[in-house]
């Protein structure tokens, strides 16, 4: 790819009423030293670097260097800097969502504050995406922008994926699948989390505070959400009835299982399996 012949250029477009939008665009930002300082930015906003060097600065004032296949997020609500190698002629694509948008990821796990800053390296793939997905915002009718704002975000589930994928080769991530695998089966029985750490080699607080750092969950709540979602996949089924759910779970009674279930998910397991909310 022939980074000196891309041109610099941007598109939005709104969605709805005009409160949420998208956007997509190449920046080149030639000779510039200051980017973003302590700015508070209104959207959330992917950046990938596919020329320069750099730095960004996080709200805890952390500081993550940024080079070529590095990517970096611009999140509302969240202070932050970046700064360019002046001569190093930084080139960038970047990929803008609004803030309902950026709630909703950070509600899922999909974003998260302290990790700002990752790595999938130089893509061509991803490159051609995000243009023509700037040639698509471009271009699109308002009828076409539902399937744009859907492409816009399949390309950033892929920097998602690239950068899991890479996470996986550590140590830590490792651990990481091991303990989500034992955490989210053998619900009828209880666990000792301490043994599987010593069986593993790892050290107990080291592996909470790991472990919490990467979900954002505790291993005692994650194994609490995984316990419901099993739950509600086998409320989906008549042939189990409610207190037959609560033994397999592991549950003491079916009231203990009820009230987990409805602080939980906010309603009962029978207005889950009926469809019908609580009076």
């Amino acid at each position: 790819m022939d980074l000196d012949r891309l041109k610099h250029e941007t598109y939005y477009r709104s969605l709805g009423g005009g409160n949420e939008r998208i956007g997509a665009g190449l920046m080149k930002k030639i000779g510039r030293r200051v980017d973003f300082e302590n700015a508070y930015p209104p959207y959330f906003v992917l950046v990938y670097v596919l020329r320069g060097e750099g730095e960004y600065v996080d709200f805890k004032g952390t500081r993550h260097p940024l080079s070529v296949g590095d990517f970096f997020y611009r999140m509302p609500g969240f202070i932050h800097s970046n700064y360019i190698v002046p001569e190093s002629g930084w080139t960038e694509y970047f990929l803008e969502f609004g803030r309902n948008i950026f709630t909703a990821f950070r509600e899922l796990g999909v974003v998260r504050e302290d990790r700002p800053v990752g790595r999938i390296g130089f893509s061509a793939l991803i490159c051609e995406e995000i243009a023509a997905q700037i040639s698509l915002l471009r271009r699109a009718e308002e009828d076409e922008l539902p399937g744009a704002f859907m492409k816009s975000l399949s390309i950033f589930s892929e920097f998602i994926k690239r950068a899991d994928m890479k996470s996986t080769q550590s140590a830590d991530a490792e651990m990481l699948r091991q303990a989500c695998s034992y955490l989210g089966g053998d619900f009828k029985n209880k666990l000792n989390l301490e043994a599987f750490c010593l069986k593993n080699g790892w050290g107990y607080e080291k592996f909470r505070k790991i472990f919490q750092a990467k979900t954002g969950i505790s291993p005692g709540k994650y194994r609490v959400r995984r316990r419901i979602d099993m739950a509600c996949q086998m409320l989906k089924n008549p042939n189990y009835k409610i207190n037959e759910i609560a033994v397999e779970l592991g549950y003491s009674s079916p009231y203990e299982f009820s009230a987990q279930f409805k602080r939980f998910t906010g309603i009962s397991p029978l207005s889950f399996r009926t469809g019908k909310n609580d009076k």
